[in-house]
């Protein structure tokens, strides 16, 4: 079994230990849909979806050929969105959907979009409970600073992840 990463205390303040497979369940997934106004692909023109607090390149791709094509964007944190140019700039467009299928950024070639995933939801539990999170070690993995909280792991007494 392997090693908890946080311990929680919850509402009737007793430590519990949160396996990586609970803190998995808190990534979100956005739908990139890519269009091409030509109907061939981006022709050369990539996007990235980088990590804003390590500056680390999580995911990557293009529209290979046709007129549109769809890409999850997934993760726990906030994430820059990019594309670069490639030979005909013109014709390139972008949206970035949430799970709802509300636009939460939209642009072409050249442009990117700041995104923090989960947020909506962190922050609506984070106002029904309070609990504190702490990695194994004494440091803190969920605070509010970065923009996400360790709330979505609250339980009350009885349940279990």
């Amino acid at each position: 079994q392997p090693a908890p990463l946080v311990t929680l205390d919850n509402a009737a303040g007793n430590a519990e230990d949160i396996s990586e497979a609970v803190l998995r369940r808190l990534t979100t997934c956005y739908t990139l849909d890519m269009t091409d106004s030509y109907g061939d692909g981006w022709n050369g023109a990539s996007w990235t979806w980088t990590s804003a607090s390590t500056n680390t390149v999580e995911d990557s791709g293009t529209l290979v050929s046709g007129p549109s094509g769809t890409a999850p964007l997934c993760g726990t944190a906030c994430y820059t969105f990019s594309v670069d140019v490639g030979e005909y700039p013109s014709e390139i467009a972008w949206t970035i959907t949430d799970d709802g299928n509300y636009v939460q950024a939209q642009g072409g070639a050249s442009d990117t979009a700041q995104l923090c995933l989960g947020q909506r939801r962190l922050e609506a539990e984070e106002r029904s409970r309070a609990p504190v999170a702490h990695v194994a070690g004494g440091r803190r993995l969920l605070d509010d600073k970065h923009g996400v909280y360790g709330v979505v792991l609250t339980s009350t007494p009885g349940e279990h992840f």
